[in-house]
């Protein structure tokens, strides 16, 4: 069963952060976006520049919460993705275990959970999708007091809640010198640079 999921975007949003801020999430339910995507992979970078495009997207971080997770498994093609990690593959083959994904290949996307196919179309769609996502959901604040966030939800309790933080990274650029991609200037936002998961108690 896909668990609930709070997504704390701390590189992306810290500019905007200030000591005793409180954040709340509101009564309407927030997808989490994850694409799985390599810079090895020269099916990818299409996909990249749709999470790109999301950054002018009205909706960003109050309807849906994009993140690129880069997998590991196509270093071996010449060029090592230095933003990938083998517990990004992990959480992908874990999606698709849990939704309707029949395996798992780049670059894929998971909205709330299920696989979700616009992106191969160039993310026809996506506005569609994400807005009609209206699963009641309870209420997650978060408050920041110096160096540390408090972090509390309100609602109908789910089994396990499980608490996700990540620095998500924007403006990232990296020419790449090997593989498929070799001589291209890859753009990346919303890119995860560190990840951790805990139950929230």
């Amino acid at each position: 069963m896909y668990r609930g999921l709070v997504v704390i975007g701390l590189a992306f949003l810290s500019p905007l952060l200030s000591a005793g801020q409180v954040m709340n999430s509101g009564g309407l339910p927030v997808s989490l976006v994850e694409l799985y995507t390599s810079e090895g992979c020269s099916s990818c970078p299409p996909a990249d520049r749709f999470m790109s495009s999301l950054k002018d997207h009205p909706e960003l971080f109050k309807r849906f919460v994009p993140m690129a997770f880069h997998v590991e498994y196509w270093n071996y093609l010449g060029w090592t993705d230095r933003f990938s990690d083998v517990a990004y593959s992990a959480r992908q083959r874990l999606l698709a275990a849990q939704s309707s994904a029949t395996r798992v290949y780049t670059p894929e996307m998971f909205i709330a959970g299920q696989e979700w196919r616009g992106i191969l179309r160039g993310g026809r769609g996506f506005g569609d999708t994400v807005s009609g996502i209206r699963k009641p959901v309870g209420n997650l604040r978060v408050e920041l007091e110096e160096a540390h966030f408090l972090v509390s939800f309100s609602g109908k309790q789910p089994e396990q809640l499980i608490l996700n933080w990540a620095w998500l990274g924007a403006g990232l650029s990296t020419r790449i010198q090997a593989g498929e991609n070799q001589g291209r200037t890859l753009n990346h936002d919303f890119v995860v640079l560190r990840w951790q998961e805990r139950p929230l108690d």
